[in-house]
């Protein structure tokens, strides 16, 4: 099943950006770091991942759009945080459900750079397609495979 983007004030929400950094959670809710921080650590807040590359010292969280948007107007949306499953939110998250994502994809999705998703496949987090590979040049992307990218999410959830 695929899960259907929510509805927020009569109007059918849905961006390719479905994962934003806390900064634009903290402008969201008109809230504090600290507090969205312990949204999330308390599970008041669900669906949120830390994309850090494993050098990195600080956390790059995300929060899920949509949960953003349950938390801020619950009766006013379709999605239920609680009751989502891993494969809904996969598909709100990710832009198509075949088996190779462009890493421009996950950079638009994810809200992060394309060196970002490059540190990433560099330290085999995310995997490169080798049966299909990527151009080379300004404008080049890797191919990475699905099964990575959700791998990955699993393994990234925070809460």
């Amino acid at each position: 099943m695929t899960a259907q983007p929510p509805t927020v004030f009569g109007i059918k929400e849905r961006t390719s950006r479905t994962l934003w950094p806390i900064k634009a959670a903290l402008v969201f809710l008109d809230s504090s770091e600290d507090k969205v921080i312990a949204l999330v650590e308390s599970g008041a807040l669900l669906w949120a991942w830390d994309l850090r590359s494993p050098a990195a010292r600080k956390a790059e969280l995300r929060i899920l759009v949509y949960s953003l948007l349950a938390y801020k107007s619950a009766d006013a949306t379709k999605f239920n945080p609680a009751t989502a499953t891993a494969a809904e939110v996969d598909s709100l998250i990710l832009p198509h459900s075949r088996a190779l994502l462009r890493g421009v994809e996950l950079q638009r999705a994810w809200s992060i750079s394309g060196s970002h998703v490059q540190n990433l496949i560099g330290q085999g987090l995310l995997v490169e397609a080798t049966e299909r590979a990527a151009k080379t040049g300004p404008n080049s992307s890797p191919f990475i495979t699905r099964s990575s990218v959700v791998a990955f999410l699993q393994k990234r959830r925070i809460g």
